[in-house]
C-alpha cells in the first residue's frame, strides 16, 4: 500500500501552541469526495474502484459503502449529506434494455438504507439526481428532466423549470443554483430570486453553495476581469472575492460557506506566462480576504504536505474548521480532509504563494527550426500570414495552410533545408470552370499532395466539396467530387470535410479518405491518385468486429503499407481503433473499450489520433496514455501514461494530445500539472523535444501541438513538424530535426558552397569534373538518408568512405582538392565521432 493511501494523522509539536495536536491533514484512499457534513465528521462521495459506489467516509471509520439497489447497479455517487451524516443523497445508475442505462436519484439513511426518490415521491420524481439534503434530512433537492425539484417529507414535490440546484440551507427553506444562466436563491417565503452578475454587462453567474443559516450565497460570475468567485447577501448584494494570482489568465469560484457565511472556500486558477495552469484551493473571510489554503496549513499550522498541491475545496463545516477537497500528491489525484484547531477569522497570517519555475533547461537531441510564422511574407501575395495550420512533412518538404488579409488563403510548401516557400494553390488559382473558395484537410507523401477543398462553379456560383491531388508535373487535379458515386452506397458523395481526414499511403499511390452522402451516409474509402478504383473500407452498414452493432461514426483515417487504420464508434457501446488489410480485405479491431490499459488496471477510452507505421498503430487515450499496438498481436507497448514522469520536466503526465509515428518512434503532445510539451518515445526511451517551460526566438511559449488535421504526416524521416503559439499572440510552424541530421545538412551545404566558389574542385586531370564532384556529393546525400533511417553503423561506414576521399593521403588518391577540403574533412570527422559516441 502506498504511503498516501494510509490515513495519516499529523500530530504537531509546536513550541508555544498547546492545541496544535488537534490539527490534522488526511489523505483518503480510493475515494472521490463531494461534500462534508455540517458537523465536520463525515464526507460523502464515491469509491474509485469498479463499479463506483456511493460511500460515506469518516476519520474514525474510514469508508462505508452504501447499500445499492438491486438490479445490477452500474454505478452510484453520494452527492449531498445531512448535518450529522445520517442521510445521504445522490444518484444511482441502473441498466435498462440492451447497453443503455438510466440515472435515478436516491436517499439513503442509516435506518432504511437506499431508496429511490421515485418511490418516496409517489412516482413524481423520475430520473436525474439528488443534490443536497437539509440538516435533518427531511428536505431534499435535485434535478430531473431539466427541472429542479424540492421534496419535503409528507408534501408534494415542488418543481422549477430550467433551473439547476446546487445547495440547500440547514432548515431546508432556502436553496440556490442557476436559472437561465443566472445564480438564483429560492426561499419558501419569496420564491425564486435572481442574484445578478459581477460584470457591468454580465450574462452568466452560478451559485455554488449557501451558508447553513441560508443568508449568504457563494458561487462564481463573469466579472470585469474574468470568471470570479462571489459572496451575496441581502444587504451587500453580490461582491467579488478576487483571485490568488492575477496572471496571464485567471479565474476563481466559490463552492461552500460556513454556517454564518464568515468563511468561504473554493479554488483560484491562473495561467502563468509559460501557459502552466495553476489551480489552488483558497479560503476567504472578510478581514483577510482570499488566502492560499495550503500555505496556511503548511506555514501556520506546520502540517507536512510534502508532494501535495491542494487544488479545490469542495466543502467546509458549519464551524469553519473542517474541510474536504481534491488535490494532487506527486501529480496523482487524491481526495483529502483537513481540520484546524483555530478559526481562520482569528488568524492574522498571510501565507506566501509558491513560485513555479518558468524555464527548465534540458538537452534535446533535436534542433528546432522555424519554417514560417505570422511575421512571414505571403508568397505570391502581400503582407504577412495572419494564421497558419494543417502542417505535414515528407522527405523534408513541409506543407501547410495559411491565411492573410483581404481573404488571402492558400496551401503552401516549404523546403525544410532552404526555407523557400512556394504556392501549391491559393485564392487566385483556377481550374476549368472552377475557382477555389477554401482549403481543408491535406496530406503529403513524397512528391504527391492530396487535399480537400471547396470549389466555386464559375457559372452557378455553387460551392462544391472536392478532393484534389497536386503533382509536380500535373498541377492541381480534381479526382473525387460530387459526381463520384459512393461505392456500395446510394447516390454520389456530397462532402469530404467536417471531421474527415484525407491521407496518402506510404507508397504514394493511394488515397484514403472519409466521405459522406445523403441520408447520413458516411464511411472510410480508398482510391488511387486518379480517383479510380474507389473501394469501401467501412461505412455505417459495416458490422463492428466482435460486436453486433454497426459503425455510426468515423474519424482519423490513415493508410500505409497495405492497410488502413481508423477510429470508429457506434451509438451505444463506445469506440475503438480498427485495421483493414488491403490484401485480405479483412477488418479487425485493434483496441477498443474492452482493451485493458497497460499498467493502469482499467479499460481504454476516449481514443484519438491513430498513426499507422507499417503494421504498428500508435494511438492516445486522452487521460490514460500513449500506446503502440501491433495489428497482428494483442499486447500493447506503452510509450507513456499518467504515471510516467515528464522527461526534463516536473511531475507526471496528466493528459495526452495528438501524436504521429515514424518507424518505431512516437512523437506526442503531453500535459502535466506544470505545463505541456512535445515528446518522443519508443517504449524504452523517452525525451522532451520542447515544452512551454522553454523560450524560443526570445518569446514565451503558450502552447505546442502536433496538427490534429493529419497526425501521421507530422513525423517523417525522424523529423517532426509542429506548431507553437506564443503568449504575445504570434504563431509559427516549426520542424524538429535530429542534431546529427542538421550536422550532415551543414556538411552538404558547405560542400555545395565550396564547389560553387571553387574552394573544392576536381583533383588532377579530370575528364569530367562535374561527375567527380557529383559522385562525392551523392555519397554525402546517401549518408544523410541512412542517418535519417537511424542505420548509424552503416552511416559510419559511409562517412568513413567519404573521409578517405578527402583526407589528403596519397593512397587512395582523393577525387577532390582545394583549400576547403580540410574543413570538410574536420566536419565529417566530428560527425563520425558524434555517431560513434551517442548512436553506435
Amino acid at each position: 500500500m502506498k504511503k498516501y493511501q494510509i490515513v495519516i494523522f499529523v500530530l504537531l509539536l509546536l513550541i508555544g501552541r498547546q492545541t496544535a495536536a488537534e490539527s490534522v491533514f488526511v489523505a483518503i484512499e480510493n475515494f472521490s469526495v463531494n461534500q462534508i457534513s455540517a458537523d465536520g465528521n463525515f464526507a460523502v462521495g464515491q469509491t474509485l474502484d469498479d463499479p463506483n459506489e456511493a460511500s460515506l467516509w469518516s476519520i474514525e471509520g474510514g469508508i462505508e459503502r452504501l447499500d445499492n439497489l438491486t438490479g445490477g447497479t452500474v454505478r452510484s455517487d453520494g452527492v449531498g449529506i445531512s448535518a450529522d451524516g445520517y442521510t445521504v443523497v445522490g444518484y444511482i445508475r441502473l441498466p435498462t434494455s440492451g447497453s443503455y442505462y438510466r440515472d435515478e436519484p436516491f436517499r439513503w439513511t442509516q435506518e432504511r438504507g437506499m431508496e429511490k426518490m421515485y418511490d418516496l415521491s409517489g412516482g413524481a420524481i423520475a430520473g436525474g439526481f439528488a443534490k443536497d439534503a437539509s440538516a435533518d434530512g427531511s428536505v431534499i433537492i435535485g434535478m430531473s428532466s431539466g427541472s429542479t425539484w424540492r421534496w419535503s417529507e409528507g408534501e408534494a414535490p415542488l418543481f422549477i423549470s430550467d433551473a439547476r440546484p446546487t445547495a440547500l440551507s440547514n432548515n431546508g427553506n432556502a436553496m440556490v443554483g442557476q436559472y437561465n444562466s443566472e445564480a438564483f436563491r429560492w426561499t419558501v417565503t419569496n420564491g425564486i430570486e435572481g442574484l445578478g452578475f459581477l460584470a457591468d454587462d454580465g450574462w452568466w453567474s452560478s451559485a455554488g453553495g449557501i451558508s447553513g443559516d441560508g443568508k449568504v450565497v457563494v458561487g462564481d460570475s463573469d466579472s470585469n476581469y474574468s470568471g470570479e468567485a462571489f459572496r451575496w447577501d441581502s444587504t451587500k448584494q453580490m461582491v467579488g472575492l478576487g483571485f490568488l494570482r492575477a496572471n496571464n489568465y485567471f479565474s476563481s469560484g466559490a463552492n461552500d460557506a460556513s454556517h454564518d457565511g464568515s468563511v468561504i472556500v473554493g479554488a483560484s486558477l491562473a495561467v502563468l506566462p509559460n501557459n502552466r495552469v495553476v489551480n489552488e484551493a483558497f479560503v476567504w473571510d472578510e478581514n483577510h480576504g482570499m488566502r492560499y489554503f495550503q500555505g496556511i496549513l503548511e506555514q501556520y499550522f506546520n502540517l507536512d504536505l510534502s508532494g501535495w498541491q491542494l487544488k479545490w475545496i469542495y466543502g467546509v463545516s458549519d464551524d469553519g474548521l473542517s474541510f474536504v477537497g481534491h488535490g494532487d500528491w506527486n501529480s496523482e489525484g487524491l481526495s483529502w480532509y483537513a481540520k484546524i484547531d483555530t478559526p481562520l477569522t482569528d488568524i492574522d497570517f498571510i501565507p506566501e504563494l509558491p513560485q513555479f519555475p518558468i524555464n527548465l533547461p534540458h538537452e534535446s537531441p533535436y534542433v528546432i527550426k522555424k519554417i514560417c510564422d505570422t511575421d512571414t511574407d505571403i508568397p505570391e501575395g502581400f503582407g504577412k500570414f495572419k494564421s497558419l495550420w494543417g502542417s505535414a512533412i515528407s522527405q523534408g518538404r513541409i506543407i501547410f495552410s495559411g491565411n492573410g488579409s483581404d481573404n488571402q488563403r492558400g496551401l503552401y510548401i516549404a523546403n525544410g533545408r532552404t526555407g523557400i516557400i512556394e504556392v501549391i494553390v491559393n485564392q487566385d488559382s483556377t481550374l476549368p470552370s472552377y475557382g477555389f473558395r477554401g482549403f481543408d484537410r491535406r496530406s503529403v507523401e513524397k512528391e504527391n499532395i492530396a487535399y480537400s477543398a471547396w470549389l466555386t462553379d464559375s457559372v452557378s456560383g455553387q460551392s462544391i466539396e472536392s478532393i484534389l491531388v497536386h503533382t509536380p508535373t500535373g498541377g492541381n487535379v480534381v479526382i473525387i467530387d460530387g459526381s463520384t458515386p459512393i461505392p456500395e452506397g446510394t447516390g454520389n458523395f456530397t462532402r469530404f470535410t467536417g471531421p474527415g481526414y484525407a491521407g496518402i499511403d506510404a507508397f504514394g499511390n493511394s488515397l484514403v479518405f472519409k466521405g459522406g452522402g445523403l441520408d447520413g451516409q458516411e464511411g472510410i474509402y480508398i482510391s488511387d491518385l486518379n480517383g479510380a478504383n474507389i473501394k469501401r473500407i467501412a461505412d455505417k452498414n459495416t458490422l463492428i468486429p466482435g460486436n453486433l452493432n454497426k459503425f455510426s461514426y468515423f474519424i482519423y483515417s490513415n493508410a500505409e503499407d497495405g492497410g488502413v487504420a481508423f477510429r470508429g464508434r457506434d451509438a451505444t457501446t463506445g469506440d475503438g481503433i480498427y485495421y483493414f488489410d488491403l490484401t485480405t480485405e479483412a477488418l479487425r479491431a485493434v483496441v477498443d473499450n474492452n482493451t485493458m490499459a497497460t499498467d493502469l488496471n482499467e479499460n481504454l477510452d476516449d481514443f484519438a489520433s491513430p498513426s499507422l507505421s507499417g503494421k504498428q498503430i500508435a494511438f492516445s487515450s486522452g487521460n490514460q496514455g500513449v500506446y503502440v499496438a501491433d495489428v497482428n498481436k494483442s499486447a500493447l507497448t506503452k510509450i507513456a501514461d499518467i504515471n510516467t514522469a515528464v522527461p526534463d520536466g516536473l511531475g507526471t503526465f496528466t493528459s495526452f494530445g495528438d501524436l504521429a509515428m515514424d518507424n518505431n518512434k512516437v512523437a506526442f503532445s503531453g500535459r502535466s500539472f506544470y505545463g505541456s510539451g512535445l515528446y518522443v518515445g519508443d517504449g524504452q526511451n523517452l525525451f522532451a523535444i520542447i515544452s512551454d517551460l522553454d523560450t524560443l526566438d526570445g518569446k514565451t511559449i503558450r502552447s505546442i501541438g502536433i496538427d490534429s488535421y493529419k497526425a501521421r504526416d507530422n513525423f517523417d524521416s525522424n523529423q517532426i513538424v509542429f506548431s507553437i503559439r506564443f503568449t504575445d499572440g504570434s504563431y509559427g510552424i516549426y520542424v524538429a530535426i535530429p542534431k546529427i541530421v542538421v550536422a550532415i545538412d551543414e556538411i552538404l551545404d558547405f560542400y555545395d558552397e565550396s564547389v560553387a566558389n571553387g574552394t573544392i574542385e576536381c583533383n588532377g586531370n579530370c575528364k569530367s569534373p562535374y561527375t567527380q564532384l557529383s559522385k562525392v556529393r551523392d555519397k554525402i546525400v546517401k549518408a544523410k538518408k541512412i542517418i535519417e533511417r537511424e542505420k548509424f553503423k552503416t552511416a559510419l561506414n559511409k562517412l568513413n568512405n567519404i573521409y578517405d576521399k578527402c583526407d589528403g593521403e596519397p593512397k587512395p588518391k582523393d577525387p577532390i582538392t582545394g583549400s576547403a577540403v580540410s574543413i570538410l574533412n574536420d566536419m565529417i570527422s566530428n560527425l563520425m565521432d558524434e555517431l560513434a559516441c551517442t548512436h553506435s
